[in-house]
């Protein structure tokens, strides 16, 4: 017989069988869930695994295919999650850290516990991996992505590529970043993919950003807010 955290992540994966678009499908929860683990065990944390990984199958499921936003996506799962989670038994405090794990994994938002830090971490890992450049890539050259959304994930990409392993909150996932994009940078296949539509001067911008003094400067703050986030988060978790 299923348990609560084994229903919870069978019914994501229904949702999941239509997701938003080719890059956030099932495959891309699943190597969430991997990177999860792998932040989870170089990192060595005291995280309730369950919990997260019921997170982790939802955090970018989508209920109604209406063309919203991501925030709103996320905002009508979390309301979905607190009537249909207390259903299948789990009770107020897992179902807050749950829902609370959801609502702030986005790349900007700030996590409230661990759970929400490694998901972050998680996710992030997976949208710069150059796996997921290449899926893009495919999910583009096949028609299962617009060119407009295919050129805009690339100039994300290349637009927050020189601060974003200062946004991580882990050395692991900071030491994997760093590799992912360099990886980027190096491929040939992916920089001439990039070329093709147009975003040359973006590619060249990116990497001149890299090791800029604004850049540096910027990454500075940014850890010194990560610290200022992660000490809170342990404060709280040793005084529950």
């Amino acid at each position: 017989m299923e348990n609560k955290i084994e229903l919870a992540i069978r019914e994501a994966k229904k949702y999941l069988e239509h997701p938003r678009d080719a890059t956030h499908d099932l495959g891309h929860h699943e190597a969430v869930w991997k990177n999860c683990k792998d932040i989870i065990s170089k990192e060595k944390l005291n995280v309730n695994s369950g919990l997260l990984k019921v997170a982790t199958f939802w955090h970018d499921v989508v209920l109604e295919k209406e063309g919203k936003v991501s925030s709103d996506n996320v905002k009508e799962v979390v309301e979905y999650l607190k009537t249909f989670l207390p259903g299948l038994g789990f009770d107020n405090s897992e179902t807050k850290i749950i829902l609370d794990t959801v609502l702030h994994h986005e790349f900007r938002d700030t996590p409230v516990g661990v759970e929400g830090m490694v998901l972050q971490d998680a996710d992030k890992l997976e949208v710069l991996s150059k796996d997921r450049w290449e899926r893009t890539l495919d999910a583009y050259e096949s028609g299962k992505m617009s060119k407009e959304k295919y050129v805009s994930y690339l100039k994300t990409g290349l637009l927050w590529f020189s601060i974003l392993e200062s946004t991580f909150h882990y050395k692991y996932s900071k030491r994997i970043v760093h590799e992912s994009i360099s990886s980027i940078f190096d491929d040939s296949k992916m920089v001439d993919a990039i070329k093709r539509v147009g975003l040359q001067k973006e590619l060249d911008d990116s990497k001149k950003s890299m090791n800029s003094l604004r850049t540096k400067i910027i990454r500075v703050l940014i850890n010194l807010n990560n610290f200022k986030i992660n000490l809170l988060i342990n404060f709280r978790k040793m005084s529950q």
